[in-house]
């Protein structure tokens, strides 16, 4: 089999082609903006909590950076957003754009979206374009992190 379930311990799945760990529960880490930078967003004042908030996820300054790096995951810690071309390995070597996340679930994985996920590149060095993959497509893009914030984040570890 390509992926093995628990592969690297509990919630877990293993790539027996990259031998990358993944989060098997895609959606575990929610949708995040890609940088904890919060200076470029406009405050939102919430009248309930008398402060501020930067993300319309509700989880500002809380990056899928550091999402990953405090994971603990499967009894490891070293966790972390995953590269371009190990994301598109996910959705390449399924090969058919449009039924990437049926074809991860078959294999084990939970909750995959039809949708972005960040990966760990800025785009051509532009600290304010990020590289995603979108997992419905097949294919990846790059956009302004000053405007999106709603991309997904999962995990990977060596």
């Amino acid at each position: 089999d390509e992926f093995i379930v628990d592969g690297c311990g509990s919630e877990t799945m293993l790539d027996t082609i990259t031998s990358l760990c993944w989060e098997k529960n895609m959606t575990s880490g929610g949708i995040r903006q890609w940088s904890s930078d919060t200076s470029y967003l406009e405050p939102v004042w919430d009248n309930v909590t008398k402060t501020y908030t930067y993300s319309s996820s509700g989880k500002a300054n809380y990056s899928a950076f550091a999402y990953c790096e405090d994971l603990s995951l499967g009894g490891n810690d070293d966790w972390r957003v995953p590269g371009m071309i190990e994301l598109l390995t996910l959705s390449d070597e399924i090969g058919l754009a449009g039924s990437t996340c049926t074809t991860l679930q078959s294999f084990g994985f939970t909750n995959c979206q039809n949708a972005g996920y960040w990966a760990n590149k800025e785009y051509r060095g532009v600290t304010t374009w990020a590289w995603y993959v979108h997992m419905n497509l097949g294919g990846y893009g790059s956009q302004d992190v000053k405007t999106v914030v709603t991309k997904y984040v999962v995990c990977v570890r060596e």
